[in-house]
Parts: structure tokens; C-alpha cells; sequence
């Protein structure tokens, strides 16, 4: 098939755009983003013929999709904390040994035996969907709103387990073309501890060189994002020409050893590395499936579906109940991660070459391989996605709603705010760098955090996934602003509210800093942080009302004539409302309205 300049064009436009729809699509209807991914790449790929990724791409579709999984699965290893292993520590080291080469021999027996597939394509079907891969885990844990160990265990293992499932996959298929070609078993180890080492020499060394040409400044920071993304495609270009899938090996380490050397610039690189993410996985994924033949799919029979009823129902939970054997992980963890595999466009692209090679090669059955590949990807996200928030809550390992508010400042305002809170069960943290101002929360025993709230220690300390609004309440106008920056990429903006300290006289200083820095301002008159302060020690405090009946117009007259200022709503759900400048929410049947005043 030809195809003609403006047809590519073409195409590589609308793909992006598919996958951007997709995720839009995910995110409004609040179902996993991989399974319309999918939906979208058969309908205009085998369905409508639009997309056919082999023809119209050539002999550049394989080197396109590896790239494009490197920079994923450096994103990946961006994403992991050291402190997060440290916390999670004996489990992770757990399911990725036993636990990996466990899953290998159980899933390559079953495909075997239950699956009629032969050996050579058995073994590597079974090293492939070892992997549970970032780019369903991230979204699913979201979603799922685990607490943080439990989700750094899956976390960790989707990451760390992807580029080893796909060395693992990779060296399996080496190990039959260069036995086939008559090579030695020596040789083929040497390969592989060639590609190992190389991985780690690379992966590990280009960080710390590229981290320290930062610090010494030899980098302006217009240009950071771009050198990192140039040396990780350097680093899995270097790599994968000494060994097949070193590369991908790598990039995750490039990602795991970066994101943790505290550089002034990683979160800058990380919201965006996030952002192209979102593209590079909604593509890759769209292409893949865009390739899969309908008529092999449709010809897998009742064996293959006995087989993915055994990889999720019995082998997965056999998998982590024997690797976790004198381990500490509590029992309910166990369950969770029993629970918890998704395959994602790891294990997808690495079936998508090696189907490719292996049909060339006519191996038999090779034309199986994908089709098996993928229809286990959409069956382990349906399951797992629409399961895990559901086991997460049963087993009290996630939070049952995420509806706390984190307030950043400590002062006899917002500490009476806090305990107000308290007293309707909503959870609520302090946060302050200063004992002393932490002094009043500490005695009413209202839950505080000590620290810089910016600080990694932060991070490990509070429990996020309780956390769904922020409200930013210190003294200081500039770290107002700089904490309602740091959260706008883990928070939906309307839920982070500023405190203004600035003036009622500088009130278009105050409107530019809204706009275009901080989050939503409190209240709709301009108070700042000094009048409250007045206001307290007037003898101003905080009032609850419950509304069993319609809110009136008499009511809000009424509120005004007591000289009493609108905070927020707390809605049945549980869900906040604050009244803020550019939003005064309705009062409807059951709110409680939040009053300060006399």
C-alpha cells in the first residue's frame, strides 16, 4: 500500500487526536482509559480500515513504538520515590523476586497445558505478561484512592517488573533464534549479561552525569526538559544497540536514579514527562491495536479463555501468596496485590514486535501471540478496574471518600476552622513550619502536620489520598502562592483555595496572583488574613447550619443583617463548596452552611 505524503500527515494527526478523545472520554464517563483506547483502535483500524499502522507505517512502526516505550517507561521511573521502596520495602523485593520468575514458570505451564500453545511461544507469552504495566497501574490507583503503602506496592511492581518482563521476553526469543542458528548456551548468557550491564552503566551513570551538569549549571533551565529527553533517547539508542531490550531497561533506571537525586528542576520535568505521557501510552496503544487481524481474534478458542480465567482467578493470587510467604505484609495487603495485575502498552508493544519477528521466522502459532496479548490487556483492566476500588474499600486499605482538607497555616482562624471540621467527621490536617503556632492544634488534639509542607518529608508523612481540597491560610502571600502551585497537578483547581494576605487597596495585585498562580481566593468580599485575625479577637467564631429545608432569599437577608461571612458548603456527600470570588454555591436541602461571624 502507498501512501502519499498528506495521508500520513494525516494519520499521524488524527492518532493522537483518537487517544486524546479516548482519555476525555475515560475521564468524563469515569471508566478505564485502555478499554475505549482499545474500542477506538479496532473501529477505525480492522472495523472502518482507516488505520492500517504496518502498511502505512513500514518497516518504522517497530522503532517507533520502542521509542516511544522507552520515554514511557522512563516516566515510569521518574514517578518512583525512594522513600515510598523504603516504606514498601519487603514487599517489593518480593514480587520481584520470587515473585517474577514464579509468574514466568506458572503462566508458561498454563499456556502450555491449558492453552494448547507450544513451548517456545508458550515461554514467551508467559515472560510478556509478567509485566503489570505503569500505564494502566498509574490511572487504576487514582482511581482506587488506595492509601500509600498498599499503592506503592502495586506501584512499584508495575514499574520496576515492566522492563524485566520485557528483558525476560526478549532474551527467551534470543535464546530460540541464536539456538536455532546453532549458538552455544555461553554465548547467550554472555548476551545477556552484556545487555544487563550495559543497561546499568548507561541508565545509572547518564543520570548522574546529566544531574550534575545541572547543578554546576552548565544547563540554562529553558533548555533541562529538552537535554533529559535527548539523553534518554540517547541512553536507549546506546543501549539497545549492544542489546535487544536493554534499552527499555535502561530508561527506567534513567527515570528511578533522576527522580530521586532532589534536583531544584525534577518537578518541572516530571509535570511534563506526566503530559506527554498521557499522549505517547494514548498513541502507542491506539496503533497496536489499530494492527491486531479481527479474523485471528475471532478464532481463539474456549482453551485461551480458560487460560485468562486461570491467570487472573487462581495463578495471580498463587503468585503473590507464595512470594509473600514469612514476609510482613499484613493479609489484607496480600489480598489487595492478589488483585491488582493489569497488562498495559508494555506488555502489548513487546507482543507486537515479537509477533512480528516471530511470524517472519514462521514459528508456529506466531500469529496468536498479539491477539492473546491484547485480549488479556482488556480483560485484566475491565476486571481490575472496575474490582479495585471496590476490594480497596472492603478491605480498609483505600479512603472512603476523598474529601479531607489539608489547611497550610496555623493561626486562631483556621485552627477554629479545623476543629469545626472535626466535630462534622471530615478529615483534616494542620499544616505549619513553626511548633509554636501548632501549639493550639496540638492541645485540641486536632491532626497536625510539623514541617515544610513542600518538603518530600511531606509527602511521607501525610496521607494524600484522603486529601481532596487544600485551602492555603498561611501568613505569607508568596507561599500561598507557591503551595497552590505545587498542588494544582494533584488537584482539581476548584478545590484549592487561597487565603489573600495582601491589602484590601492592592486588591488588582491580588486578582493577577488569582488568575494566573494561586488557587481560587476565600470569600466573596475581599477579606485577607488580617481581617480574620481582627475579626477573631472581636469575638467572630464559626457557626453550622443545617438546612432541612430550601434555602430563601430571607435566609441569605438574615445572614447579612448578623454580619456573617459565608465560608463553605458542606454538601450530603460530604464534598465542600467554598464561597470564594468567582463562585457563591447554592445552598440545597441537607447542606451545611459553614458562618463566621458574631
Amino acid at each position: 500500500m502507498d501512501v502519499t505524503q498528506l495521508e500520513l500527515n494525516w494519520i499521524l494527526i488524527f492518532i493522537p487526536l483518537l487517544g486524546l478523545t479516548s482519555q476525555w472520554l475515560a475521564w468524563y464517563f469515569r471508566l478505564p482509559a485502555i478499554v475505549l483506547l482499545t474500542a477506538m483502535g479496532l473501529i477505525f483500524g480492522p472495523g472502518l480500515g482507516i488505520l492500517k499502522p504496518e502498511a502505512q507505517f513500514g518497516e518504522l512502526l517497530s522503532p517507533l513504538i520502542r521509542v516511544c516505550v522507552a520515554l514511557i517507561l522512563f516516566d515510569g521511573g521518574l514517578n518512583l520515590r525512594f522513600y515510598e521502596y523504603r516504606e514498601a520495602a519487603s514487599g517489593v523485593r518480593r514480587l520481584v523476586f520470587p515473585a517474577v520468575p514464579i509468574a514466568w514458570a506458572l503462566y508458561s505451564i498454563a499456556t502450555h497445558y491449558i492453552g494448547g500453545i507450544n513451548w517456545p511461544l508458550a515461554l514467551i507469552f508467559g515472560a510478556i505478561i509478567v509485566v503489570s504495566g505503569p500505564t494502566v497501574v498509574i490511572p487504576l490507583l487514582r482511581q482506587a484512592n488506595l492509601k500509600r503503602r498498599p499503592a506503592s506496592y502495586i506501584k512499584w511492581e508495575g514499574i520496576i517488573n515492566d522492563p524485566i518482563g520485557a528483558l525476560l521476553a526478549i532474551f527467551i526469543f534470543q535464546y530460540f533464534i541464536l539456538s536455532a542458528a546453532g549458538q552455544s548456551w555461553q554465548h547467550i548468557v554472555a548476551s545477556m549479561v552484556l545487555g544487563a550491564g550495559t543497561a546499568l552503566i548507561l541508565g545509572g551513570g547518564g543520570s548522574y552525569f546529566i544531574a550534575s551538569a545541572f547543578r554546576r549549571g552548565y544547563v540554562p533551565e529553558y533548555l533541562k526538559i529538552p537535554v533529559v529527553f535527548g539523553a534518554v533517547l540517547i541512553v536507549f539508542a546506546l543501549s539497545s544497540s549492544v542489546q535487544d531490550g536493554a534499552g527499555l531497561l535502561a530508561t527506567t533506571l534513567f527515570g528511578l536514579v533522576f527522580g530521586n537525586l532532589n534536583l531544584p528542576s525534577i518537578e518541572d520535568i516530571r509535570r511534563f514527562n506526566e503530559t506527554t505521557g498521557i499522549l505517547l501510552v494514548s498513541s502507542v496503544f491506539i496503533l497496536l491495536t489499530a494492527n491486531i487481524d479481527l479474523a485471528i481474534l475471532f478464532n481463539l478458542n474456549w482453551q485461551y479463555f480458560l487460560l485468562l480465567l486461570m491467570i487472573i482467578v487462581v495463578i495471580r493470587p498463587m503468585i503473590v501468596f507464595i512470594s509473600m510467604l514469612g514476609s510482613k505484609v499484613e493479609f489484607a495487603e496480600r489480598v489487595l496485590l492478589a488483585c491488582a495485575a493489569p497488562r498495559g502498552v508494555v506488555a502489548a508493544a513487546v507482543g507486537g514486535v515479537f509477533a512480528y519477528d516471530l511470524t517472519l521466522r514462521h514459528f508456529p502459532q506466531a500469529n496468536m501471540l498479539l491477539p492473546m496479548v491484547f485480549v488479556l490487556i482488556v480483560t485484566s483492566v475491565v476486571v481490575y478496574g472496575f474490582s479495585l476500588p471496590f476490594i480497596g474499600k472492603k478491605l480498609k486499605l483505600a479512603a472512603e471518600q476523598k474529601n479531607g482538607l489539608l489547611i497550610i497555616g496555623a493561626s486562631p482562624w483556621s485552627i477554629e476552622l479545623a476543629e469545626v471540621l472535626v466535630n462534622h467527621h471530615i478529615k483534616v490536617i494542620i499544616a505549619d513550619a513553626s511548633w509554636q503556632r501548632l501549639q493550639a492544634a496540638r492541645m485540641k488534639n486536632i491532626p497536625y502536620f510539623y514541617g515544610q509542607i513542600l518538603s518530600e518529608r511531606a509527602e511521607e508523612r501525610i496521607e494524600f489520598s484522603e486529601i481532596g481540597y487544600i485551602l492555603a491560610a498561611s501568613h505569607n502571600d508568596a507561599f500561598n502562592v507557591l503551595v497552590c502551585s505545587h498542588f494544582t497537578h494533584k488537584l482539581e483547581r476548584k478545590n484549592i483555595v487561597h487565603l489573600p494576605v495582601l491589602e484590601n487597596n492592592e486588591e488588582d495585585i491580588r486578582g493577577g496572583l488569582d488568575s494566573a498562580l494561586t488557587g481560587l481566593s476565600l470569600f466573596t468580599q475581599n477579606y485577607v488574613y488580617d481581617d480574620l485575625i481582627k475579626l477573631h479577637y472581636q469575638g467572630y467564631h464559626f457557626r453550622s447550619r443545617h438546612f432541612t429545608g430550601k434555602f430563601t432569599q430571607s435566609d441569605a437577608e438574615k445572614i447579612a443583617s448578623q454580619e456573617e461571612i459565608p465560608v463553605f458548603i458542606l454538601r450530603v456527600n460530604g464534598e465542600f463548596s467554598f464561597f470564594t470570588q468567582k463562585n457563591t454555591p447554592k445552598v440545597e436541602i441537607g447542606d451545611i452552611l459553614v458562618l463566621y461571624g458574631k
